[in-house]
């Protein structure tokens, strides 16, 4: 595992301490979306599987 540190600029902003450990995420469909390569307005996607999700950016 590699980690990524942000840069001293936004530590600072954000009052964090050096080499703070960072984590993002979200729910499983949002992230899908953006996975499969939707990322401007008008885009869609399907996902299908136990449920179906339809994503949409706005």
């Amino acid at each position: 595992m590699s980690w990524v540190g942000l840069l001293s600029q936004w530590t600072e902003q954000l009052g964090l301490e050096a080499g703070a450990a960072i984590v993002a995420g979200g729910v499983d469909a949002a992230m899908a979306t953006f996975a499969a390569g939707v990322t401007h307005a008008g885009q869609h996607v399907a996902m299908i599987g136990t449920s179906m999700c339809w994503g949409y950016i706005n």
